[in-house]
C-alpha cells in the first residue's frame, strides 16, 4: 500500500509539474526558446536571397507571426504551433502557404539555425539534419541583429 501511495503522489507532483508547460501560449514558448528579435547571416549586408531576415513578432493575445524578408520580397505568417523540445530545439508549425514543419536549434555561441524544414506528415523537406536538400550545402548559421529601434 505505501508503495501504491509513493508512486501515487510521484504521478500527482510530476503532473504538477508539467502543467505550466502545457499551459504557455506560442508567445510564451517563444520567448523561452529565445529566437526573439530580428536574425541575419550577415546583419552588416542588406537583406537578399543568401542573407534573409527574420524575426518572430509577438502581436498580442499569446500570437507570434513569422516575419522573413528575402530581399525581392517579405512575408509574415500566423504561428500554429511552437514547442520546445527537451533537447532545446525549437519546433514550429505555420502555413506557408502549405502546413509546414521545421526545426531549430540555437548554437553555443547564440547563433540559431534551421535543421529541419518540410511539410506536415510528407515525407518532402527543404532541409533535413541541417542540409539543404536541393544543393547538399549545410544551412547557414544566423546571428541576432543589434536593434536599432530604440
Amino acid at each position: 500500500m505505501t508503495r501504491v501511495f509513493r508512486f501515487a503522489s510521484y504521478l500527482v507532483v510530476l503532473g504538477n509539474l508539467a502543467q505550466p508547460a502545457l499551459a504557455r501560449s506560442i508567445s510564451e514558448t517563444v520567448r523561452a526558446a529565445g529566437p526573439t528579435g530580428t536574425w541575419a547571416v550577415n546583419c552588416e549586408k542588406p537583406a537578399s536571397r543568401d542573407n534573409n531576415y527574420w524575426s518572430f513578432k509577438d502581436i498580442g493575445d499569446g500570437k507570434v507571426t513569422y516575419w522573413r524578408d528575402l530581399g525581392n520580397f517579405s512575408d509574415e505568417h500566423i504561428l500554429l504551433v511552437g514547442e520546445l523540445a527537451f533537447d532545446d530545439t525549437f519546433h514550429v508549425t505555420i502555413k506557408i502557404p502549405d502546413l509546414r514543419s521545421w526545426i531549430m536549434e540555437t548554437g553555443h555561441n547564440g547563433h540559431a539555425r534551421t535543421t529541419f524544414n518540410g511539410l506536415l506528415n510528407i515525407n518532402d523537406y527543404s532541409i533535413k539534419d541541417g542540409v539543404f536538400k536541393g544543393n547538399g550545402l549545410p544551412v547557414p548559421w544566423f546571428t541576432r541583429c543589434r536593434d536599432t529601434s530604440a
